[in-house]
């Protein structure tokens, strides 16, 4: 029967809490199997048809006064910013959708390097993994395509991808790359309809928050790009999570956050080899901002267990940060704003009560949850759970999280994947 799909199609070296700044979209028409309409959307277009006034969430506020499409994606849980971007579509004169689905263009990569290469008529060198970024966002942001419709480029590549993708890729290579982009929120679906988003979740694909219980501890930082550019291409991010269980139960969460900004003359000329490939010469300063140089200008906010107090900072001024509560996902969340120029590294640390004791008259169990965000780079985490020296170790989960020489449980890692640490304690 006729299915209609909006793909939202993500720039994740623009972050935004599902992965990266919407900034094109596809309306996909399917009957009895077969593609019968597809058309492609500059979110811009779409969001200058709407007149309404409509407040947007905290983060959002700091980027544009009046809440559009192309920050629907405003909450990490991606059940709820894909409903929400169905609802401005629709706002917006849009069609109404049955299943919406979120692509970062990092996994459109990821399906270029199964292709290998591909043709586009207009360009006069193949696109490949390796250059597919730098020239999409060159074209676009140089308006080669013209003023009105910089991002057709986008309806003459994705095409190609797909044609060649089809006719050249075996079905268990495809399949084991959607499978990964799932697991690496690459991707995300949602349905609007109540029994397939059932099975969605089941499966783990539409990238809900945990709901977390009033006892367990919880963790998600997201970076939203508030620059105008793409320079999350060039970050990497480090995440420290420590956590203090004092003597009477009560628990104190420190998380430093660590960003540093790799840019430098090499991804400059990097950058000018490939436009020149293509065959275009010049590139103003004000792209070469926006492709990667510019000062990476983000918000950051911090879930935690909903009612956490914020007790103390570090390299911020307590008053700059924002304490909220998350209604739609049981979470309060810390937010600020974090600012890293080019060759330079930038660290914020904020401690906070949690709203909960452990009882260590026998034992108790301290369970932590976190879950990460998609981002272009992928993060580290150092977890650390320090222990008062009354109190007694019995058990922890899972294997990765070892005791040290001074007695405090540590787990390191890339975050890619959501994590359950917990560790017996008592005294």
């Amino acid at each position: 029967y006729p299915h209609r799909y909006l793909i939202l199609l993500q720039n994740d070296t623009e972050s935004r809490p599902t992965g990266g700044f919407i900034g094109s979209y596809i309306i996909l028409d399917i009957n009895d199997g077969y593609i019968t309409k597809m058309q492609f959307k500059d979110i811009y277009e779409t969001d200058g048809q709407l007149q309404d006034f409509i407040q947007p969430p905290p983060d959002i506020a700091t980027i544009s006064k009046n809440w559009r499409m192309r920050d629907s994606n405003y909450s990490p849980d991606f059940t709820l910013s894909a409903e929400k971007s169905a609802w401005f579509l629709q706002k917006e004169k849009g069609p109404s959708v049955d299943t919406i689905i979120a692509i970062n263009e990092s996994f459109i990569e990821n399906l270029l390097s199964l292709v290998g290469e591909i043709n586009v008529s207009s360009l006069n060198t193949k696109i490949t993994k390796d250059n597919f970024i730098t020239i999409l966002s060159y074209i676009i942001e140089s308006k080669i395509k013209g003023e009105t419709t910089p991002k057709k480029i986008l309806e003459e590549i994705i095409p190609e991808i797909q044609t060649a993708i089809f006719k050249s890729v075996p079905l268990s290579k495809l399949t084991q790359t959607i499978i990964d982009g799932f697991n690496q929120k690459k991707i995300f679906i949602y349905s609007r309809k109540e029994n397939v988003q059932t099975l969605f979740k089941k499966l783990k694909l539409s990238g809900e928050v945990i709901n977390t219980s009033p006892t367990e501890d919880y963790l998600n930082v997201i970076i939203t790009s508030i620059g105008g550019n793409k320079s999350d291409k060039y970050i990497k991010q480090q995440i420290q999570h420590y956590t203090h269980i004092k003597k009477d139960g009560s628990i104190i969460d420190e998380v430093s956050i660590k960003r540093q900004h790799t840019w430098d003359k090499k991804d400059l000329e990097n950058i000018k080899n490939i436009i020149h490939q293509f065959g275009y010469k010049e590139i103003t300063d004000k792209v070469i901002d926006i492709l990667g140089r510019g000062t990476n200008i983000s918000y950051i906010k911090v879930y935690v267990p909903e009612g956490s107090k914020l007790l103390a900072t570090s390299n911020i001024n307590k008053k700059e940060i924002k304490t909220y509560l998350d209604k739609e996902l049981g979470k309060t969340y810390f937010l600020f704003k974090m600012k890293v120029k080019p060759g330079e590294v930038n660290k914020i640390a904020i401690s906070y009560l949690l709203p909960y004791k452990l009882n260590l008259s026998t034992a108790d169990s301290y369970k932590f949850f976190t879950q990460f965000q998609p981002l272009y780079n992928t993060a580290n985490i150092d977890k650390k759970i320090f222990l008062d020296p009354e109190i007694s170790l019995y058990i922890s989960y899972p294997k990765t999280l070892k005791q040290n020489d001074n007695g405090n449980l540590e787990y390191k890692g890339i975050f890619n994947k959501d994590l359950y640490l917990s560790a017996l304690v008592g005294i």
